[in-house]
């Protein structure tokens, strides 16, 4: 079954903030970037580049493979798979205009449900996740992740004056869009972070729950839990803000190092009265503070994937699995669209950035 594309983003240019990796962590995953670029192209680019905030690559295809390469590190340092996580990734043209262009597509190649190990039966998992309960390669034919970042961003035409800034220490220049917090945001969505319901009309895939939906809650609402809700409540849920929130343990139990954006001592998600496909329910709501990675607005160079990191241990995401010896077929994937566009007051200094991505 392949889920519909994802939706939309947005985003904000602010202030870097910094990673903490957990000291002596037994947690330890290996996230792959495979090549999917021709030769002389991408990620293969020979154009000379100038080393800069910790990335010592020579030519530019190297250094996007180096960022690349630092969120799967990261991203790796805080998951634990006894499967290697592959992550398919290029550099393409992607739609662009003067002052919009989409960033990035990404989202998980297959998704699964009903395999050994599964936390819930009858429940949508993304295939890394599924990989790693399991114990074993459901799809061993696919990549785990698929991601694809705009070649031409920055040229005439194509968001114009903005490029991306490709130092690894979290300090972009004004007109600079740090490529590493980009990565990192995009593949937690291709981790899990995203439901696989079309909430413009409230459907479930196929019928069945997904491990992100199962966790959302709407203050007030009967029933609260949308996995339990009727097609329609669950597009009047997706617009309910303030009341949508995330139910989740490790995430409420992480909450106490927000300021503001709770809801009942939940964390609360990104639910406008205007539905924005994609990034609508997909993220946490704006009204965090600090700001979180997860947020639908780039908010700046951020590192610190505590939240997230959480809300990924809540769908599943194991500290330990146990290997299993018996692997169902499994569905295909699913992909996540990243747009970046201008508001206007802002275009010289590229604050107040929007980035989407086309719809879940």
């Amino acid at each position: 079954m392949k889920p519909r594309p994802a939706a939309q983003l947005a985003a904000a240019l602010l202030g870097p903030a910094l990673l903490a990796l957990a000291a002596g962590s037994a947690r330890a995953a290996t996230l792959i970037i495979d090549d999917a670029d021709p030769a002389g192209q991408g990620l293969n680019d020979p154009t000379p580049f100038t080393p800069m905030g910790g990335n010592t690559a020579t030519t530019l295809g190297a250094a996007r493979m180096a960022v690349f390469n630092q969120a799967a590190a990261i991203w790796g340092s805080q998951l634990d798979s006894a499967v290697p996580i592959h992550v398919q990734a290029q550099m393409t043209a992607l739609a662009c205009s003067s002052t919009a262009a989409v960033l990035a597509s990404t989202g998980p190649m297959t998704i699964h449900r009903d395999f050994p190990s599964a936390p819930r039966a009858a429940t949508w998992y993304p295939q890394a996740l599924a990989n790693a309960r399991a114990g074993v390669d459901l799809e061993p034919s696919e990549p785990d992740i698929g991601t694809e970042f705009n070649s031409n961003l920055g040229t005439t035409g194509c968001f114009t004056g903005g490029s991306f800034y490709l130092g690894l220490d979290g300090h972009p220049g004004s007109s600079q869009i740090d490529m590493l917090t980009i990565a990192l945001h995009e593949f937690a969505h291709g981790l899990g972070f995203a439901s696989f319901t079309d909430f413009t009309t409230g459907a479930k895939a196929s019928g069945y729950d997904d491990a992100f939906l199962v966790e959302l809650q709407q203050l007030g609402a009967t029933p609260s839990a949308l996995s339990a809700m009727t097609d329609q409540q669950r597009v009047l849920a997706a617009v309910s803000d303030p009341d949508l929130y995330w139910n989740g343990g490790n995430v409420q139990s992480a909450a106490t190092t927000l300021t503001a954006g709770l809801i009942s001592g939940h964390v609360r998600l990104y639910a406008p009265s205007t539905f924005a496909p994609g990034s609508s329910v997909a993220h946490y709501s704006t009204a965090l503070t600090p700001n979180q990675l997860m947020e639908p607005f780039y908010t700046g160079p951020i590192r610190d994937l505590t939240l997230t990191q959480d809300l990924l241990r809540d769908i599943g995401w194991p500290t330990s699995v146990a290997v299993a010896t018996s692997v169902p077929t499994s569905p295909p994937g699913w992909r996540i669209l990243l747009v970046i566009g201008l508001a206007a007051a802002a275009a010289q200094a590229l604050r107040r950035t929007r980035r989407r991505t086309d719809g879940f």
